[in-house]
Formats: C-alpha cells, sequence, structure tokens
C-alpha cells in the first residue's frame, strides 16, 4: 500500500521494504475518520476550504517564526506553502518557506486517526526536545483539527509544534504520495535531503535516518 517517490534509491527502497509501511490516507481509519465518500474529485470538503478555527490544547506552542534577515533561498521546497498552526490554538497562518528557513528541517506528516502515528509521534517530540538545532515539526493532514490536537494530548506530545493542512496544501506542494506517516527531511536551504514514507519503530532509528540524510549518506 505504500508508494514511494522517483528520487529514491535503490538502498533505501530495501530498508523500507523491511520497515513497517505508512498507510494510505483514508484506508483502515479509525471510526469517524474520513472516507472517499467525504471528499470532493480535488480532495478538499466543503469544511476543508473555511478558514482555520481555534482549537483546544492542553500545552500551547507557537510554530517557528521567521528569523530576521534569514530568507527561504530560491530553491527551497517550503517556499510558498502556507498553513495554520496548530498547536498555538490560534490557528494564525505562515508560510513554511520564510518561518523554517536557516534551518534544517524534519516535518512529518500524520492523522489523528493514523494508528501508527500514534506509535511514532512521541519520537518527534524527543527529537524536538534533543535537537534545538533542527526544526522539528508536524503536519496533521486531516480537517478535524480539534481532533489532531486532542491526539497530541493524549499522547502528551508537548514540545513538537504542528501545523494544520485542512487541505492537503502541504502534500499536494511536494509531490508527497498519499500516504501517512511520511517524514520529510530538508537542508538548512529548504532543499529536501529524504522522503520517508515508513513508521520509525523507535527514536534511535529516526534520530539515525535523519543524521544520515543531513550528513548525505543517504
Amino acid at each position: 500500500m505504500m508508494s514511494g517517490g522517483d528520487d529514491q534509491s535503490g538502498a533505501q527502497s530495501q530498508q523500507q521494504q523491511q520497515a513497517e509501511p505508512g498507510i494510505v490516507g483514508g484506508a483502515g481509519p479509525a471510526p469517524g475518520a474520513p472516507g472517499e465518500s467525504d471528499r470532493s474529485a480535488d480532495g478538499d470538503t466543503d469544511a476543508d476550504r473555511g478558514p482555520e478555527q481555534p482549537v483546544s490544547i492542553k500545552i500551547p506552542r507557537s510554530c517557528p517564526a521567521p528569523e530576521g534577515g534569514v530568507q527561504p533561498t530560491p530553491d527551497s521546497e517550503l517556499a510558498g506553502i502556507e498553513l495554520t498552526c496548530l498547536t498555538s490554538g490560534k490557528g494564525e497562518a505562515a508560510d513554511l518557506g520564510a518561518a523554517l528557513a536557516g534551518k534544517p528541517t524534519i516535518i512529518n506528516v500524520w492523522a489523528w486517526w493514523c494508528e501508527p502515528c500514534r506509535r511514532e509521534l512521541p519520537h518527534f517530540d524527543k527529537l524536538a526536545k534533543e535537537h534545538p538545532e533542527w526544526n522539528v515539526a508536524g503536519v496533521h493532514l486531516d480537517k478535524k483539527s480539534q481532533a489532531g490536537a486532542d491526539f497530541l494530548d493524549e499522547l502528551n506530545v508537548t514540545t513538537m509544534p504542528v501545523y494544520a493542512d485542512r487541505s492537503h496544501r502541504f502534500d499536494t506542494a511536494t509531490s508527497l504520495p498519499k500516504v501517512v506517516p511520511i517524514t520529510v527531511i530538508y537542508r538548512a536551504d529548504g532543499t529536501r535531503a529524504q522522503m520517508h514514507p515508513q513508521v520509525f519503530r523507535d527514536y534511535e532509528e529516526l534520530e539515525a535516518a535523519v543524521n544520515a540524510a543531513l550528513s548525505g549518506q543517504n
């Protein structure tokens, strides 16, 4: 059920076959999760097109803000992708290219109904705590933002900032496979270093994958 990108190497493909794959969006969700009947031909619903509403979250935290004088490079894959900050509770919008420029960035795409995401998200929260020199952020790929916030509270994910993507802006702009969870690792200039459409089984595996991608070993 997992699909990869054309830029994947043979070595990485072998690694992905051994790892647990993600699940295709909409396949095997928890009760009340989105199904094909909920979406229009372009993947959006009427609710997706409305303004982002504030959510309630136990420990609000802001998403990264642009640093003075740091601008996204022309080659940045993140430039122009505008999402709202889920974890601030306020729903303010941000351009990912500007907000994340200047530091290596690890983005984990997930959804509240995804069981593999439940096992993986705490590893990313630890990564955010242990590596402040990186931007470690999540993208909640579902229209139900409050359900995403509740999911984070349930898992005690309290450090990693998360953006809300109610209309597939991120995965469409970056041409990602329609699968969750999926992790994309970016260099400080916003260019893609690696994509992992798989579940990281533990923190050590995740940290090693990020270090390898940023050092050019993959």
